[in-house]
């Protein structure tokens, strides 16, 4: 599965980063922004940023991408959903934007990823 690794709910040593993480994992199909995020935690913007990248060695992009390509590994092999409908389900609004980063992030297509994983 090239460099992707599942991601966890992971929990830090800072209780606004957690409330961000646990936030993150409850609403992962919407369209989260920085500022939603930060006012969650109660900092600023760039602090969250910052210190968010600290405690858990990731962007908040990563850290969203992450569980949208988790999620639509689930749904990849346990549901018969059509690929974009699984991209649009974890919250890629565009199939072939949805494509490309499963690619990156997985090393292959999702369509070839359901079926070398498929339960024989």
């Amino acid at each position: 599965m090239a460099h992707w690794k599942a991601t966890n709910y992971e929990v830090t040593d800072h209780a606004e980063i957690n409330k961000v993480i646990a936030y993150m994992n409850q609403h992962f199909e919407e369209e989260m922004s920085l500022s939603l995020l930060a006012g969650i935690a109660t900092m600023d913007d760039k602090y969250l940023s910052v210190l968010f990248k600290k405690k858990t060695d990731k962007t908040i992009t990563e850290y969203i991408m992450g569980l949208r390509i988790e999620k639509a590994c689930h749904l990849l092999l346990h549901t018969d959903q059509p690929v974009a409908q699984i991209g649009a389900n974890v919250g890629f609004a565009n199939e072939n934007y949805f494509a490309r980063i499963f690619r990156r992030e997985v090393g292959m297509p999702p369509s070839i990823f359901r079926q070398q994983n498929a339960k024989l």
